[in-house]
C-alpha cells in the first residue's frame, strides 16, 4: 500500500479543507494549501525535540487571522507537554475546536484500524440511502477569506538543508545539520518543490518559549 497521503499530510490537508469549509465557509483548492509531512524526518529531529522535552507532532491547523481572514496547514509541529495534543498517540486522533464562548475542547478518537474504519464506512453507506447530503451552512453566513501571508517559525533539517537559499531568508544553523529560519507560509508553498527535492525536515514553532530555547542554540547565520 503506498503510504505517501498519510506520511507526506494529504490525507489530513483534503480533511482539514473540509473542515475549513463548514467552519468558516472557505473553499480552498489543494495545491493553494501548504502541507509539509513527515517522510525526511531524521533521529537528529528527535534528539532536539528531546533536548527542548517537547514533541513533534503532524498538525492541520485552521484559525482565523484576522476578523476577515483565515489561515490553514498541515505540518509537523514542535510542541510542548501544555499542549492539548502532546499526549495522542499511536493510532488515536486529536481535534481541538476553540469557539467563542465555550474555550477549547479536545476530542480523541481512533484514526485507524478495522473497526474504526469499517464503522466509518458503513456510516457513509446509511447516510447514503437516506439521501442525507451535507450541508455547509457557514458559507451563506458571515464571509472570510483565505490567506498564506502569514510568518511562521520554523526549523529545517537535513543533510541538504545548508544549501537551501530563499530570497531574504536568513539560516541560523543550530547543529546537526538543524537550522532554524523564518518565513511566511507563502514562501514555504514556493520553496515547497525544492525543499522536498533535497529531503529536507521542515517543523513550525509557534510556542514562543520553544522559539526563545532555538534561539539560544544558534550557534552561525549563514548568510
Amino acid at each position: 500500500v503506498d503510504p505517501t497521503l498519510d506520511v507526506d499530510g494529504y490525507d489530513a490537508k483534503y480533511k482539514l479543507q473540509i473542515l475549513t469549509g463548514h467552519s468558516y465557509g472557505v473553499f480552498t483548492r489543494p495545491h493553494d494549501v501548504l502541507n509539509f509531512g513527515i517522510r525526511y524526518i531524521s533521529k537528529n529531529d528527535f534528539k532536539l525535540a528531546r533536548e527542548l522535552n517537547a514533541k513533534i507532532k503532524l498538525i492541520a491547523h485552521v484559525g482565523k487571522i484576522s476578523d476577515d481572514e483565515v489561515a490553514l496547514y498541515v505540518t509537523p509541529q514542535l510542541i510542548t507537554a501544555e499542549h492539548l495534543l502532546y499526549n495522542v498517540e499511536n493510532e488515536y486522533n486529536g481535534v481541538i475546536v476553540e469557539a467563542s464562548f465555550s474555550d477549547k475542547q479536545l476530542f480523541i478518537g481512533k484514526g485507524a484500524g478495522g473497526n474504526p474504519t469499517g464503522s466509518a464506512v458503513l456510516s457513509d453507506i446509511s447516510a447514503g440511502s437516506y439521501e442525507y447530503k451535507y450541508e455547509y451552512k457557514k458559507n451563506t453566513q458571515r464571509k472570510y477569506s483565505f490567506t498564506n501571508n502569514v510568518n511562521v517559525f520554523a526549523l529545517i533539517s537535513g543533510a541538504q538543508a545548508a544549501s537551501l537559499r530563499i530570497k531574504n531568508v536568513a539560516l541560523h544553523r543550530l547543529e546537526n545539520d538543524s537550522y532554524y529560519i523564518q518565513t511566511s507560509l507563502d514562501t514555504l508553498i514556493k520553496s515547497k518543490e525544492e525543499i522536498e527535492a533535497k529531503g529536507i525536515f521542515v517543523t513550525l514553532v509557534a510556542d514562543a518559549a520553544l522559539q526563545e530555547k532555538i534561539l539560544s542554540k544558534v550557534i552561525e547565520e549563514v548568510i
